[in-house]
C-alpha cells in the first residue's frame, strides 16, 4: 500500500496525526522538511567504531612495531614457532618463540619501562637510559602488549649480522 502526503503549503500545521491501533502512523509534512538537504543535519550523529586490522601498519595495534615484526607476529599466529626461521645474515633474530627487538621509550620513568617489558617476559640484554632503548628477546605473542605500552615510542627488530 502506498500512502501519499498532500503537498506542503505555508499555512500547514506541524502537528502529526496521533496513531491508533487501526490507523497507520502519519507524519506531518513539516517534520519531513526537517530532514531535507536544505536544512541543517540532525543533532545526533552516529559514528561506527572501526577496529583496525592487526596488519594495519599505520593505525593497527602493532603500528609501533613496523612491518617486519608484524609479519613475524602473523606467521607465529598462523603456524606457531615451527613456521619461523632465523637463518642467514640480514634476517630478524628469532630464538624459539622469542624475537629480538630494540624497544624505544617515548617518555616517563626508564626503570618503570624496563620493568614493564620484563613483566612481559622480555629477556633484557642491554639497556641505555640515555637513549631510552631496551634491547633483548621478547615472546612473539607479547609484541602487541609491548607495542601498546603507553611508554613505547617504537619497536625495531634486531637483525642477524651481515658478513664482512
Amino acid at each position: 500500500m502506498v500512502m501519499r502526503l498532500p503537498a506542503a503549503t505555508p499555512t500547514e500545521s506541524s502537528a502529526s496525526v496521533p496513531a491508533s491501533p487501526s490507523t497507520p502512523t502519519s507524519t506531518s509534512v513539516s517534520s519531513l522538511r526537517a530532514f531535507s538537504p536544505s536544512s541543517p543535519s540532525p543533532a545526533v550523529v552516529i559514528t561506527p567504531t572501526v577496529t583496525p586490522s592487526m596488519t594495519d601498519i599505520k593505525s593497527g595495534p602493532l603500528a609501533k612495531a613496523g612491518q617486519a615484526l608484524i609479519a613475524i607476529y602473523q606467521a607465529y599466529q598462523q603456524g606457531g614457532a615451527a613456521s619461523l626461521t632465523s637463518t642467514g645474515p640480514g634476517s630478524v633474530m628469532i630464538q624459539g618463540t622469542n624475537v629480538g627487538i630494540d624497544a624505544h621509550m617515548a617518555s616517563g620513568s626508564f626503570s618503570n619501562y624496563v620493568s614493564s617489558l620484563a613483566s612481559l617476559g622480555m629477556q633484557i640484554k642491554l639497556q641505555d637510559p640515555g637513549t631510552g632503548i631496551v634491547e633483548g628477546f621478547i615472546p612473539i605473542n607479547q609484541l602487541v602488549a609491548a607495542a601498546q605500552n603507553p611508554q613505547t615510542l617504537s619497536l625495531s627488530p634486531i637483525y642477524n649480522k651481515l658478513p664482512r
